[in-house]
């Protein structure tokens, strides 16, 4: 792995399941803020009612600022109507709405400050390369995220989601380099790893749980990445 990034410039990264993950979960979190205004709901039954929920939601949204948040009200709807009345449910939607901006409903992963350390001090473009809301740079300094990072290509505010082209050709103007000459490292194999690969960047697959498949380059740890 040291010798893909040595002969590259940039290296991108996919946020949720690479960098972060809701803490303690999506469920969790939804319940918590339920019960203040009176919607009594379990975690654990709360978290596949979510799993359900955005299985079935329209296509995704999360390439249009303007209609992101629209997308957004009918997944938790959904999700909450399926345990419980919905009670006070615009007061409890901005509620969770502004929680998942905040640093502690997320935990970062381990190895996420190590690598991007070791990538600024190689002198790479660190770039952020994600399918996410117009929360995510508000998110990212809370995370005290954003001096690691050089370049952001956030689907809401392009106007396309990966699998697109268009948003991984976005990341290397950002980076100012050739698709040979960068890496994206994601933990989905649609929208990061054959995303990538068809806009012509190294593509990296992280299994943050479970089984690499030889079928991919693959890591479960970022500390592959420069270690």
């Amino acid at each position: 792995m040291n010798a893909l990034t040595n002969s590259c410039k940039a290296v991108f990264f996919d946020v949720g399941g690479t960098l972060l993950t809701p803490h303690p979960s999506v469920g969790a979190l939804y319940a918590h803020h339920a019960a203040r205004f009176g919607m009594h709901i379990d975690p654990q039954q709360t978290q596949q009612a979510f799993k359900q929920a955005f299985a079935r939601s329209k296509p995704h949204r999360l390439d249009c600022e303007k209609e992101e948040k629209a997308w957004w009200i009918a997944i938790v709807k959904d999700t909450i109507h399926q345990l419980t009345p919905l009670r006070q449910f615009d007061a409890f939607f901005e509620s969770v709405w502004n929680a998942f901006a905040q640093a502690d409903a997320w935990r970062m992963f381990d190895d996420v400050i190590p690598a991007l350390r070791a990538g600024k001090a190689r002198g790479l473009h660190i770039g952020i390369v994600s399918n996410w809301d117009s929360r995510l740079p508000v998110l990212l300094r809370n995370l005290k995220l954003d001096h690691y990072i050089d370049s952001l290509s956030v689907s809401a505010q392009l106007g396309a989601a990966k699998p697109d082209g268009h948003i991984f050709k976005h990341a290397l103007h950002q980076a100012g380099c050739l698709p040979r000459e960068a890496l994206h490292i994601g933990d989905l194999i649609k929208e990061d790893y054959y995303g990538a690969q068809q806009a012509g960047i190294v593509p990296v697959l992280i299994k943050r749980f479970g089984m690499c498949d030889s079928t991919y380059t693959c890591i479960n740890s970022l500390t592959k990445l420069f270690g």
